[in-house]
Parts: structure tokens; sequence; C-alpha cells
């Protein structure tokens, strides 16, 4: 099953966008190196595997999942550390 509708439609959600903002926040600049942008909010374990870990659920129920919105998930990084990251 493509999850990536889904996967937009919760990156597009004020909720998402909502947390997006209070960890950039809280932390301004990139985890690796300091640097103070353009940033991105990385998710150490990604949405795709969290929403098959809870069997592909509907938008609704994937609004519900907990894990979905652990802050400790979510790591601030530059583009070009975030890049390297995905690229290694």
């Amino acid at each position: 099953m493509n999850k990536q509708p889904l996967i937009k439609r919760i990156r597009s959600s004020k909720k998402y966008q909502d947390q997006l903002l209070s960890v950039l926040e809280k932390q301004p600049f990139c985890l690796k190196c300091n640097l103070k942008g353009p940033l991105v909010v990385h998710h150490k374990k990604e949405i795709n595997q969290i929403l098959k870990e809870h069997g592909n659920p509907n938008f609704e129920e994937a609004m519900k999942i907990e894990e979905l919105w652990f802050e400790s998930n979510l790591q601030v990084l530059c583009n070009f550390c975030h890049i390297n990251h995905h690229n290694k």
C-alpha cells in the first residue's frame, strides 16, 4: 500500500505544522553542526515505519497514534546534514 497520500495529509495538518514550529523554536540550530539555517525537522523513526507498525491506519486513526507525536523522535538538522544522513 502506498502511504504517500496519507503522509502528505499528516504533514499538511495543523497539528503537524504546530509541532514542527514548536521544535524549531526550542532548538533553532542544527544538532550536528550548529548551523542556524536553513533547517529541517528530521524524524529518527520515519513516519511510514510508524504507520506500518500500527497496521496502516487511515488518516483519523493515524492522527491518534501517540508515537507519531513524540518529540523525542524529532531532531533539527540543517539541509546539508539532513541530506548527508539520508545518503549514508
